[in-house]
């Protein structure tokens, strides 16, 4: 039945202009988050500079809001930032001091921060990105007293020189807990840092692109324990240890070796991370694994390689770690060197120190060889609750041994065994290869390894096998010649009678494999 519109009059639509000032704050603040991202990167700004030319009203409004300039670049001209810092009034403020490589800006961050330092106290956050010869600059400003201080970032650009090696030299200067003692974000890179002993215990995020050391000595791994432990509200952990690695005691390296004493290890849990990504020597990483207790249920990323394109796979960039972005939780990467002693080093690690967390999603990019001692049924045996596995290599048609760990052996009757990793339900393999007949053996093990399972009862729900080359000479998979003489694309067919879904993609002319799934 029809209602009467007549007994519920409609209300006039509400002008813009007739807000609240506290509603057209909040719809002035999403403008500018909409319209803050330029051709070199997040220029907050230009969203409310749009508006503050519709109406005096709004310009009034905008202007006498102090959070829209509380953002500070000292890149800007003098009279901007002084402008910036008169209008952001009694409000905390985000101060950036980056090296000014954009010629058309005068290099006059040193008169900057003869203004910033009267207003150090209001400093919320403080990112400085300066080459190393210039951070004296800015020596002056860390030693003031920052009580509001939560974000402190502080990573040189980098020099290269003759023989592209990087200038390794640490800024002299020292944040303490004393003229900063509220950080919750810290990310530092050929810094001094405090002793263990005077570290923060407020950190939420903590980012260490260096090994730490003090003005005194470098750091050892006990002392990377001692800050994690007084820590234990950390919510993002990112270790990235390419240079200066630190001591490992010889107790360590010879539990390494064989003589196991997990149950003398003494755990403590960060139970709050959802962001957790290392890179380092194996014995490094090894003995923090040894002492971390990891959520039980996690993700995890591990790499092996060393080269530096496979860095990004496991670390996150720099100040962009956004945990709602990042498909998962944890990233391992090992760095072997050849005097190593250890036989399969990454191998060993994920076989001897994970086997007490439950992993469900595992990425092994570059996956580790195995050796006599150390194989990948030991390997898959340490995730027993694998649910899906991504491998990313090259030279995959080698490691017919990783797909045989994963197919159930046969009984006597006919039948066969409880595979390995029984709740598997996910195989994606990423493959750098020269010509089809590579990809034909990796497609046979592939094959035979979703026959077995389904032949066991274990069926696998998805089979993605993904061919990529650097070169562009191989020609995609469509000429019939090379079907008929390889015949790889005809068991990824078969595939398809064991598995609910098999897909197939070859890519051409790529530096690195773009479709991981797990890559931050």
């Amino acid at each position: 039945m029809p209602t009467d519109l007549s007994k519920h009059p409609i209300s006039p639509p509400i002008l813009i202009q007739e807000l609240p000032i506290e509603i057209l704050v909040d719809v002035f603040a999403l403008a500018d988050a909409i319209d803050s991202w330029g051709t070199l990167g997040r220029a907050p700004g230009r969203g409310i500079a749009k508006c503050m030319l519709v109406c005096r009203y709004w310009r009034d409004v905008l202007v006498e809001t102090p959070e829209f300039w509380r953002r500070i670049d000292t890149a800007e001209p003098l009279r901007i930032v002084s402008m910036l810092l008169e209008r952001s009034r009694g409000c905390t403020i985000d101060v950036r001091i980056f090296y000014p490589w954009i010629k058309r800006y005068p290099p006059l961050w040193r008169e900057t921060i003869g203004l910033i330092l009267s207003h150090a106290h209001r400093i919320r956050s403080l990112y400085v990105n300066l080459h190393m010869n210039d951070y004296s600059g800015v020596y002056q400003l860390l030693e003031t007293e920052m009580p509001a201080l939560e974000c402190l970032d502080l990573v040189p650009t980098h020099e290269f020189r003759v023989g592209r090696s990087i200038d390794r030299n640490y800024a002299t200067c020292s944040p303490s807990r004393r003229t900063h003692p509220h950080i919750r974000s810290l990310t530092s890179q050929r810094l001094y840092m405090p002793a263990p002993v005077d570290f923060w215990r407020t950190l939420r995020r903590l980012k260490m692109c260096d090994f730490p050391r003090t003005a005194l000595r470098d750091y050892s791994m006990q002392d990377v324990l001692a800050v994690l432990r007084a820590n234990p509200a950390l919510e993002e952990l990112v270790l990235w240890w390419h240079s200066g690695a630190p001591k490992v005691s010889p107790t360590h390296l010879h539990d390494l070796q064989g003589a196991s004493q997990t149950s003398q290890r003494q755990l403590f849990a960060l139970r709050n991370l959802h962001l957790f990504s290392v890179h380092g020597t194996v014995p490094c990483v090894t003995q923090l694994l040894d002492h971390l207790s990891l959520p039980h249920d996690i993700s995890m990323s591990a790499v092996s390689f060393t080269t530096p394109d496979f860095y990004a796979f496991c670390t996150p960039p720099h100040s962009l770690a956004d945990p709602e972005l990042s498909s998962e939780r944890t990233a391992i990467s090992f760095e072997s060197y050849y005097w190593d002693p250890l036989r399969s080093p990454a191998m060993r690690c994920l076989i001897g120190v994970l086997g007490w967390v439950s992993v469900r999603h595992l990425s092994l990019r570059g996956p580790p060889s195995p050796s006599e001692d150390d194989s990948y049924e030991q390997m898959f045996d340490t995730f027993p609750a694998l649910e899906e596995l991504e491998v990313d290599g090259m030279r995959m048609e080698t490691r017919a041994d990783l797909f045989a760990a994963l197919s159930p052996s046969p009984r006597e009757d006919g039948a066969r065994e409880v595979p390995r990793c029984p709740h598997l339900r996910v195989l994606a393999v990423h493959a750098r290869i020269s010509g089809p007949r590579e990809a034909k053996t990796l497609a046979v093990a592939m094959e035979a390894c979703a026959r077995s399972r389904a032949e066991a009862g274990v069926r696998l729900q998805k089979v993605l096998l993904h061919l990529w080359t650097a070169g562009t000479t191989w020609s995609e998979p469509r000429s019939e010649e090379i079907d008929d003489e390889e015949g790889y694309l005809e068991l990824i067919e078969i595939m398809r009678g064991f598995v609910d879904e098999a897909e197939y993609e070859c890519t051409l002319g790529a530096r690195v494999c773009g479709r991981c799934t797990s890559a931050y």
